[in-house]
């Protein structure tokens, strides 16, 4: 079943960005030209250089140092890092050298997997596999998509609908392992795009207010405490990132 569907939002993200498919080497997916999609593509390629050639200055920060601005630090955090992005290319990257490529993978991955979040997390909710292919379809080719074609970062939305539907598990059987990843979720999706990062956690309290006022649990010490633990994972796990974007903004 998540084989045809990650083929269907495959397909799905192939005709949204074609031509795209056809000059994946020399043309990058965007509507419009020179701007954030040449920002997007030189941040992109930083921090796969950086992974590759030295994966200690993405551990210990000096990364967000990048070559713009000279003498000034931190210049990584005028933009989204795309670092976690950096760290799934960079094998790509390494046996290709082709950044366009990398690049234009990056940007059909993110629509497909998208697309999947989003299945896995209607099918739980509704248990309908049509409903599933539709609430994934929308999700990953709404206008919002063709719009901001040319904003990489905006595309990662792969990560909230796996953090709301172990929200979902969280409110049904409140177990640790599921808050855990809850704040495993929340992370990555913020690490993945330091914009999207207020807007998940806004979503995510949302429904856990929801979750707890449908459910019967407002006062369950059970389920907020479980909410609580993903919160302090959550929080930990991003730190090591926003801290750079904290002391710019300073």
């Amino acid at each position: 079943m998540l084989i045809r569907a990650a083929g269907i939002y495959l397909v799905a993200a192939v005709v949204l960005t074609w031509p795209l498919a056809t000059h994946l080497t020399s043309r990058l997916g965007a509507v419009e030209g020179a701007g954030d999609p040449y920002l997007n593509l030189w941040i992109l390629g930083w921090g796969m250089r950086a992974w590759l050639s030295d994966p200690m200055s993405v551990l210990n920060g000096s990364v967000f140092n990048a070559n713009i601005f000279h003498p000034s630090t931190g210049t990584l955090t005028y933009s989204d890092h795309l670092l976690l992005q950096s760290l799934a290319m960079s094998p790509l990257y390494a046996v290709t050298g082709n950044l366009a490529l990398c690049y234009n993978l990056l940007l059909i991955a993110s629509l497909t997997l998208s697309g999947l979040a989003m299945h896995l997390l209607a099918h739980r909710v509704t248990g309908s596999e049509r409903a599933a292919v539709i609430a994934g379809l929308a999700w990953a080719c709404w206008p919002y998509r063709t719009a901001h074609l040319l904003h990489l970062q905006l595309q990662s939305l792969y990560f909230l609908p796996l953090a709301l539907l172990v929200l979902h598990r969280v409110a049904a059987a409140r177990r640790w392992r599921d808050a855990m990843w809850l704040g495993v979720w929340a992370a990555l999706q913020a690490i993945s795009s330091v914009y999207y990062g207020v807007m998940s956690a806004i979503a995510i309290a949302v429904g856990a207010v929801s979750l707890a006022s449908t459910t019967g649990q407002w006062r369950s010490r059970r389920y907020w405490s479980r909410l609580v633990l993903a919160a302090a994972i959550g929080g930990v796990l991003i730190a090591p990132v926003v801290w750079p974007y904290w002391v710019t903004q300073q």
